[in-house]
């Protein structure tokens, strides 16, 4: 297998069972979210109130799986999307009382969960592949 083939699939491994994980601490939780669900809601906690394209950007997803992700999230009322009559193709997108209660209920969770993931790895070790994992990123994304 060349390295380039071994280091897709260690990457789709890697991503499957992060995403796993985040399944299964939202089921034990009992919050009715999914791993993609928790990353919109988390840039808008740390970000505040944003448009559909910004949380793109900040999500590195496309426009079509944003907006089916911001339905779900405001048909749940953990979202609000607000359209000013001015400029119907912009809408500002926040967390609602409900997101924002979910997001404080359920953060130190998710933050022993990212925690577990990077246990036994030396701060170096850790530098490193964060500059890595941006190499490869700027790579693709030129």
């Amino acid at each position: 297998m060349s390295e380039s083939k071994a280091l897709g699939f260690l990457f789709e491994r890697t991503t499957r069972i992060i995403k796993l994980n985040f399944h299964q601490l939202f089921k034990e939780l009992n919050v009715d979210i999914t791993p993609e669900q928790w990353v919109i809601l988390d840039i808008l906690h740390q970000k505040g109130v944003l448009s559909q394209k910004e949380i793109a950007d900040h999500s590195f997803k496309d426009a079509p799986s944003i907006s089916r992700i911001l339905n779900n999230l405001t048909k749940r009322a953990l979202i609000t999307r607000t359209t000013p009559k001015s400029d119907k193709r912009v809408s500002s997108v926040c967390l609602t009382e409900k997101g924002n209660r979910l997001i404080e209920n359920i953060l130190p969770e998710v933050e022993s969960l990212r925690d577990r993931g990077i246990q036994n790895i030396e701060s170096s070790d850790l530098a490193n592949l964060i500059s890595t994992m941006d190499k490869i990123f700027a790579n693709y994304n030129n």
